[in-house]
């Protein structure tokens, strides 16, 4: 989770955790500053892991409304170049909304 300004001005140490959408540790990088305490790291970890979970669907929800799209626009397409009105499986659904920040959780 990215600090606060007040936060970052404040902070004696900074690190940055990366996650597996199957909650292994990928990454973890940690320049100067003090020592890391082992508590506060596995503290952090449920926290990255929620996070992981939060993008992981956040972007599959968002891929699975383009390739939808993708499809319907490639029926609509090669009904136009036969020349006739081919009915789509099932009605459009609304329109995917753009990923937003404001989608993801405060932190």
């Amino acid at each position: 989770l990215d600090p606060t300004a007040a936060e970052a001005a404040a902070a004696i140490a900074v690190f940055s955790l990366a996650l597996t959408t199957a909650n292994k540790i990928c990454a973890c990088h940690k320049l100067g500053g003090a020592a890391l305490d082992p508590d506060i790291f596995h503290r952090s970890l449920p926290l990255a892991a929620q996070r992981v979970r939060h993008l992981d669907d956040l972007l599959r929800r968002q891929l699975q409304n383009a390739d939808d799209q993708w499809r319907r626009d490639r029926v609509a397409r090669l009904a136009a170049a036969a020349g006739s009105a081919v009915p789509t499986p099932h009605p459009p659904p609304l329109p995917a909304a753009p990923l937003d920040v404001e989608d993801l959780p405060p932190g």
